[in-house]
């Protein structure tokens, strides 16, 4: 593990990868699957988790986790174990249950299959039309998201501490007295950096401060123009700046998936509370309630936080099957 991650948590070194390990990730080493090609599969599962997790939960914190839990299991597991649709699907329920250890409890379980289901098969269920919850494709779903939560609790080693970049961002804008198009622009900026490897690579803290950074420039404001900027902001500019790169990257690809990694589930998404979503746009600020929490999950990691290696891949085998 690389000394330039000293500053992350002590729960988030282990899932801290080098970029040479995540170009070694199992569905590109183990599968031969194309580097692109897996990045943009697996936009196809962050768009289920943001599309269906805005229309079901509207919570920030649920999503954020959502999202992280994927890149987690694809850092462990190819996708020839477990089809993305799945994985996102459990990644989601996993998701709910992290966050519920401080929050009221959220829809029940069939609620998200029903979304799921109408996302995996738009023609056959249409949006807000009903869906026989006895009948065997409910029940074949409902199985496989059983299935591959338990896949995901074992590559994840039931490992269910996921530090969020929230805890950072608005504290800091609301520091540094920044206006609210600024602070909703870092929260886009942020969930795009959820949808993307970054938090594989990056401390929680790291991304919030670069969200911020980011918005900062965005937006025109010049760093000299706010007193203690880098009091607030601690993260090293250099870190911020890389991190910056590679969120304009991931909206470049977010723009290349939108053509054909939400159209299966753009008919289920249609009327929801994330049907203005674009691709590359983040999740729409209105669709969601956060508390500037953690989503139950404790985070005090440190602002460095930069590229770290990782070892220990291996993990329990997995009893799921492959396929969507």
């Amino acid at each position: 593990m690389n000394s330039s991650s000293s500053a992350a948590t002590e729960a988030e070194q282990r899932w801290l990868y080098s970029a040479e390990e995540l170009r070694a990730a199992p569905s590109i080493s183990k599968d031969g699957m194309d580097p692109d090609a897996f990045e943009l599969e697996k936009r196809r599962g962050t768009e289920l988790i943001t599309k269906v997790g805005a229309r079901l939960y509207k919570r920030l914190e649920v999503v954020s986790i959502a999202l992280i839990l994927l890149q987690r299991f694809y850092a462990r597991r190819p996708l020839s174990e477990q089809g993305v649709l799945t994985t996102a699907a459990a990644c989601l329920l996993l998701a709910t249950k992290i966050d519920e250890v401080c929050r009221p409890p959220l829809l029940p379980f069939a609620d998200l299959v029903t979304e799921v289901l109408r996302w995996r098969e738009p023609a056959r269920h249409p949006p807000d039309a009903p869906v026989d919850r006895g009948s065997d494709a409910f029940l074949a779903e409902e199985e496989r998201i059983i299935v591959g939560e338990r896949a995901l609790l074992h590559a994840c080693e039931y490992d269910l501490e996921v530090p969020l970049p929230w805890p950072f961002l608005q504290p800091a804008c609301r520091t540094l007295g920044l206006p609210e198009a600024v602070e909703k622009s870092a929260i886009k900026f942020a969930n795009e950096m959820l949808r993307s490897p970054l938090p594989l690579q990056y401390s929680a803290a790291a991304l919030g401060h670069a969200a911020v950074w980011t918005a900062l420039g965005s937006a025109g404001i010049a760093s000299d123009r706010l007193p203690g900027l880098f009091d607030v902001l601690s993260t090293p500019v250099g870190v911020m700046e890389a991190i910056k790169a590679r969120v304009k990257e991931s909206f470049m690809l977010s723009t290349r998936a939108g053509g054909g990694a939400a159209a299966a589930g753009s008919t289920a998404a249609s009327g929801s509370a994330s049907a203005g979503l674009r691709s590359g746009a983040g999740v729409p600020d209105e669709a969601w309630t956060s508390s500037g929490g953690s989503g139950g999950t404790s985070s005090s990691a440190g602002a460095g936080g930069q590229t770290a290696g990782h070892s220990g891949h291996a993990g329990l085998a997995m009893d799921a099957g492959s396929g969507v």
